[in-house]
């Protein structure tokens, strides 16, 4: 069987859409996490429940993308890879993730799957969820990434809604540096 080829309108929608939405659940799920949990630090149970499904949400779209970020080849006869959406001429080297280079991300490749998206013996529990993830870490680390990639890509590909979500998201990134250094964030 040959290999799976996209087509160009497959290209656009996936990146235009699907693409769009990891990001913007990324940065979306974050906000909404620290928001609730430093205006309502003593909240209820169940207000404790949405804080740490944040985090969740905030690990798991991190995965989707980090596994995107850092793949050569299809796993899944239509998984999209960085190469689908490049300029001609244009290259995407895949990242290092380590301890040293995305440690934040690295946390996300080696324990997401386990700890978020499999049902297995490794879990944290989910009232150790919130501490045992640097959020704003993983999202000024995928960030980082998210800006290495897109002035790569194909304008076709870029929507306007993108670029204003990466003005966004670099907004909030800044933020998120000015709190971790302040020390108002861990």
């Amino acid at each position: 069987m040959p290999a799976y080829v996209p087509t160009e309108p497959e290209k656009i929608e996936l990146f235009t859409r699907h693409f769009y939405y990891e990001v913007q659940i990324l940065a979306e799920a974050t906000a909404l996490h620290y928001s609730l949990e430093y205006s309502l630090p003593n909240s209820a149970p169940a207000t404790k429940r949405a804080i740490n499904n944040m985090c969740l949400e905030t690990t798991m779209h991190a995965r989707v993308l980090l596994q995107f970020f850092t793949s050569q080849r299809r796993s899944w006869d239509k998984d999209a890879i960085p190469s689908d959406f490049l300029k001609v001429g244009e290259a995407w080297t895949i990242p290092t993730i380590n301890e040293v280079t995305y440690p934040n991300l690295k946390k996300v490749k080696d324990r997401a799957s386990k700890e978020v998206a499999h049902l297995t013996y490794e879990r944290v529990p989910a009232d150790q969820l919130q501490t045992s993830w640097d959020l704003a870490g993983i999202v000024i680390e995928m960030f980082d990434l998210i800006n290495k990639f897109v002035p790569k890509c194909k304008e076709d590909y870029v929507s306007n809604e993108l670029k204003q979500l990466i003005g966004h998201l670099a907004d909030f990134v800044n933020k998120l540096k000015a709190d971790k250094a302040s020390g108002r964030i861990p």
